[in-house]
């Protein structure tokens, strides 16, 4: 298997914000995080255990039922392509040593810069925030049912303010 980690705090970020937006390339502007925080506060409790036991099942069926993982970080997918795909090739094809085409892949792949490689686009700031509406019963439905769910984008600012990570 292979579990691919991100740092929790960009996770939840991420998630609130693809939620909020209904879309991947989109941020809520930093005043929504303020005008609900105690919707974002209880979505970030939430969201943080769950990460906490996806993780911890994952360590568990690695030592009891002995299945091989791999854990890749997401942050070095980004940063780190090439040597990324390398070691995740070498883990899925159980060799130290690629085959030609194999790393003839890896290297087509990595020459496609980054922005051009796919349909993943990073975030940007919503033309119109959540709150820009006049339906504001609407959007505080729709939050409200947000937060009995998970989301987010990484930006730590918003969750050092949280007196769950201030304790």
């Amino acid at each position: 298997a292979i579990v691919v980690v991100r740092n929790p705090f960009d996770c939840i970020v991420s998630y609130f914000n693809m939620v909020l937006t209904q879309t991947h390339t989109q941020t809520i502007y930093e005043s929504e995080f303020q005008k609900y925080a105690e919707i974002w506060e209880a979505f970030v409790c939430e969201e943080a255990q769950i990460w906490n036991q996806f993780y911890e099942h994952w360590l568990h069926n690695r030592v009891s039922a002995k299945i091989p993982i791999l854990a890749v970080r997401f942050e070095d997918l980004l940063q780190y392509r090439k040597s990324s795909l390398y070691r995740i090739a070498r883990f899925v094809y159980d060799a130290e040593d690629l085959s030609d085409e194999i790393s003839e892949n890896i290297e087509r792949i990595c020459s496609v810069s980054q922005h051009e490689s796919g349909v993943y686009k990073p975030r940007a700031i919503s033309s119109e925030s959540v709150n820009d509406t006049d339906d504001d019963e609407s959007t505080d439905t729709k939050l409200s049912d947000i937060a009995l769910g998970p989301l987010m984008r990484g930006k730590m600012g918003y969750l050092k303010s949280l007196k769950f990570f201030s304790k």
